[in-house]
This record gives C-alpha cells, structure tokens and sequence, in this order.
C-alpha cells in the first residue's frame, strides 16, 4: 500500500549551497575576546584582594594603635589619681595638724566654762578646720572617672576610617568598571 502522504524532500541547506564550509568552535576574534576577557576578570580579582588585605592591615594597625593609646590614658589616669591621692592626704594630714594644735592650745578651757567638755572643744576645732577640704574635692571631683562620654580622638579616628572606606569604595567601583 502506498502512503496517503507523499513523502517531501528536506533539503539540509534551504537557503541554497553555501559558500564556506562551517568549521566547529570559536573564530579567532572571538578566542581574543575570551582572552582579554578572562585577563580583565583576573587582574579584577588581583587588585580586589590587594586591596583587601591593605585595608584588613591597616586595620589591625589602627587597633594596635587605639589600644596602645588607651593603654596610655588610662596609665595618665592613674598617675593623676594618685596625685590627687596624695594631695589629699597631705590635706588631711595638714587639717589634722591644725585641728591637735586648737585641741592643745584649748585644753586648759576644759570644765572651766559650763558643759565645756573635752569632745565639745574637739568639735569646735573640727568645725573651725572645715574648709580646708574644698581645694582637695575639687582636684578630685576634676579628674573623676567620665567613662560615659565618647573620646574626641576615637571620634577623629573614627571620622577618618569612614572617610578612608568611602575612598576605597570609589576606587574599587572604578577599577571595576575598566
């Protein structure tokens, strides 16, 4: 039995013979291309991560250097707190002085006036001694502990880290963009 359909012929090229043979792969301008391609992605990728490791080291660098500079706030600290230490305590002692040489001159004044007894007249010294803290509470009121405030030079460091970030940014966007 013969089909009901004939069979067509299909022709491989339908548009006519062609005038080259088609090779398989890539024309040498196309391997060009893919070459300066793939030298660009790894330049790229080379100066990304020289950047990265500059910027990670300079970084480990301002931490060393905050750490230090803290270090040596805080030994600043110490030495103006034992200063204040010792000045109030040359204050005390010199109160104290002061307040034995009032008892000593008042001691014979003891029973002569009425309810006048040894402790009234240490009282009276102490009360007439009194001023001589303030210079001391104010040395140490001054250099007490603000620990709730921000540092000025953290904040200029910290102004110039953003400033160095955003320049760093800008660069990589460019050298992204050859």
């Amino acid at each position: 039995m013969a089909p009901e359909f004939p069979q067509e012929h299909v022709d491989a090229i339908p548009y006519g013979k062609s005038q080259q043979a088609v090779k398989p792969g890539l024309t040498p301008r196309g391997k060009v291309v893919l070459a300066f391609g793939a030298a660009a992605l790894a330049t790229t990728g080379l100066v990304g991560y020289q950047a990265y490791s500059a910027n990670a080291a300079e970084s480990a660098v301002k931490a060393q250097e905050i750490a230090y500079k803290k270090d040596l706030l805080e030994l600043e600290k110490l030495k103006v707190q034992t200063q204040v230490n010792k000045t109030q305590a040359s204050t005390v002692s010199a109160r104290q002085k002061h307040i034995d040489a009032c008892v000593a001159d008042s001691k014979d004044l003891v029973g002569k006036s009425l309810n006048s007894s040894y402790r009234d007249i240490v009282e009276a010294c102490q009360a007439q001694y009194t001023g001589d803290e303030s210079p001391s509470m104010e040395t140490a009121a001054s250099a007490s502990d603000s620990s709730g405030g921000i540092n000025n030079g953290v904040l200029v460091v910290g102004g110039i880290g953003v400033i160095g970030v955003i320049i760093l940014v800008q660069r990589a966007r460019r050298s992204h963009a050859v």
